[in-house]
């Protein structure tokens, strides 16, 4: 959408916030956003008239159309349709009364945008990692990023902040809005007590909300580190005055969002743990700890080189070699950032180590041999389109719907 369109979109989105006054839910962060955002969305479902954005919104425009309820295609490419349907939208169906959005933050200065643009009740802000260090340097610079949203709460609004993160904790003298902490520590609002994988699938968990325990079984929550996704949408639920109770049966139903740790059948009766979206250093490494604990046959990492790392690309990289000797049988590193890791890998362990340079050819090749049993990591960034891996592993081709885009 060119430079004109741009500001008519976000003009229209400015005057339609302020007509509804919907209570306005933005989320950051270097992971989770996504599926905290799903999270949030299904919490509050059965009490509130929820809008939330598409999956993987990526842009301004794409944040201020999902503001808008903009989904059909023609509104969506044409500002001209957007406004006349836009406006008959409004006459034609009943206005939400909370609107959740995952605010995405690529380059400097992109969260203050949106901290400008918005009128926020509620900032969630899920964690602080390696990302985007070409041109942030360093996390304390992407911190400071996600501290605009937090500056621009109103004194009546809150902050959801996970107490884990030394750096997400830090942020709290940055606004004068209520605050509420979540996360595994001791003093959480929002605490997860107790969290044990189930022999079948899933998590079956206990939190205790502002005193008060919950008890909840997450059957497709399959990584101990999305669990803290939960509790940040168990924070924004009471934010919102809503029951934590409730919040959490709702919760129980909860499915990854595409490319976030989803498992997917694979052929010849293998599974796969789709992660081919948006993978930072930290995630992947909490990715292959997944891999690890999870029963399996054999075990495959087939991971992509992390982009924009700066001058952390080969230390993380490294980390991740290793890491993958340790909690793989077999590990497949797709592009020219991941050979380090492939390389290290087959200096520190027994691992069957092979590489690839694009992703184009690794699911062809894996088709070969995957047998009953095999658990198959895939794990990047959005830039090495591990999602065609994804794509030609699948054992129902119809579940491609399912996948990143």
């Amino acid at each position: 959408m060119h430079l004109l369109g741009q500001r008519i979109l976000w003009a229209r989105t400015r005057d339609y916030l302020q007509r509804y006054r919907p209570a306005i839910v933005g989320i950051t962060g270097s992971a989770g956003s996504e599926m905290t955002r799903a999270a949030i969305a299904l919490a509050l479902a059965d009490s509130r008239q929820v809008r939330t954005s598409p999956a993987n919104v990526r842009t301004r425009a794409g944040v201020a159309l999902a503001a808008l309820g903009a989904t059909s295609e023609k509104m969506r490419t044409s500002w001209m349709r957007l406004l006349a349907g836009s406006r008959i939208k409004e006459l034609a169906e009943e206005e939400p009364s909370v609107i959740v959005l995952a605010l995405p933050g690529d380059r400097p200065g992109e969260i203050d945008f949106f901290a400008r643009n918005l009128p926020l009740s509620v900032a969630v802000v899920t964690s602080v990692q390696s990302v985007h260090l070409d041109l942030y340097q360093n996390q304390d610079l992407v911190a400071h990023e996600y501290a605009s949203l937090l500056a621009a709460l109103p004194p009546e609004g809150t902050a959801c902040l996970n107490r884990d993160d030394p750096r997400v904790a830090a942020l709290a003298g940055k606004t004068k809005a209520k605050i509420i902490w979540y996360g595994r520590a001791a003093g959480a609002d929002v605490r997860l007590v107790r969290a044990q994988r189930m022999p079948s699938q899933g998590y079956a968990c206990e939190f205790m909300a502002r005193g008060v325990s919950i008890e909840v079984h997450l059957p497709h929550i399959l990584a101990a580190d999305q669990l803290l996704y939960i509790a940040a949408a168990l924070a924004a639920a009471l934010a919102l005055g809503g029951n934590a109770r409730e919040a959490a049966r709702h919760l129980a139903q909860l499915k990854p969002p595409r490319g976030n740790m989803r498992q997917l059948s694979g052929r010849g009766g293998s599974h796969l743990l789709d992660d081919s979206d948006s993978a930072t250093p930290e995630s992947m490494m909490a990715a292959l700890t997944t891999l690890h604990e999870l029963p399996a046959q054999r075990r495959i990492a087939v991971l992509g080189g992390i982009e924009n790392l700066g001058s952390q690309a080969q230390v993380w990289h490294e980390k991740i070699g290793r890491r993958a000797a340790e909690t793989s049988d077999i590990f497949i590193a797709v592009g020219e950032n991941m050979r380090q890791a492939g390389a290290v890998a087959l200096r520190t362990d027994d691992t069957d180590v092979h590489h690839f340079d694009t992703s184009r050819d690794v699911g062809t090749w894996l088709q070969q041999f995957l047998g009953k049993g095999d658990l198959v990591l895939i794990s990047g960034d959005r830039a090495a389109r591990l999602e065609e891996v994804t794509r030609r592993l699948l054992a129902n081709p119809g579940d491609a719907s399912q996948l990143v885009h």
